[in-house]
């Protein structure tokens, strides 16, 4: 029975593999007398809406980073020794893509799933704008899903490629 279980194990599909996700948006020009460029967060949660990993946040300075108010809420008070790897200043309008893995905070895969991808833009004197998307992780299906913002940020692609097995 042993042996059974620990070959269930090794070559079992729900066992957590590492899953890539490659995020495509824009952040588009706003034609304003005073502009600021935007603060950005990317991040991941449950279904139950508690945060597993941010993917990315964009800050001048990490003291305007509670400007983020979603973002702060779920993950960024509690996980900022953490962004070291993942954080970055703002930018100006243009096309951007980030690629990651996608991770509990131990670095662990995530079990095969439904998750949210949320993503958070703000600027100072300026608008703010939140787009949440649902994601299957694990699924044996390439995936795309296309977002579109109305203001502070412009189109999404969201693409995670078909989950492979360790074992093929």
């Amino acid at each position: 029975m042993f042996y059974y279980l620990i070959l269930m194990l090794c070559f079992s599909d729900s066992v957590p593999q590492e899953q890539e996700i490659a995020i495509t948006f824009s952040l588009p020009t706003i034609s304003t007398t005073v502009y600021h460029r935007p603060y950005v967060s990317i991040w991941l949660e449950t279904t139950e809406r508690r945060g597993i990993q941010t993917l990315s946040v964009w800050s001048a300075d990490p003291e305007w980073l509670r400007d983020l108010r979603q973002w702060w809420r779920k993950l960024g008070h509690k996980s900022l020794e953490k962004l070291d790897g993942i954080s970055g200043a703002t930018r100006k309008p243009g096309k951007y893509i980030i690629h990651s893995k996608i991770r509990r905070d131990d670095g662990e895969p995530l079990p095969p799933g439904k998750y949210l991808l949320n993503f958070e833009v703000v600027r100072e004197e300026g608008g703010r704008e939140y787009l949440r998307q649902e994601i299957v992780i694990g699924s044996t299906e390439s995936q795309q899903w296309i977002l579109h913002g109305k203001t502070e940020i412009g189109g999404i692609t969201i693409s995670i490629p078909a989950s492979q097995s360790e074992h093929q």
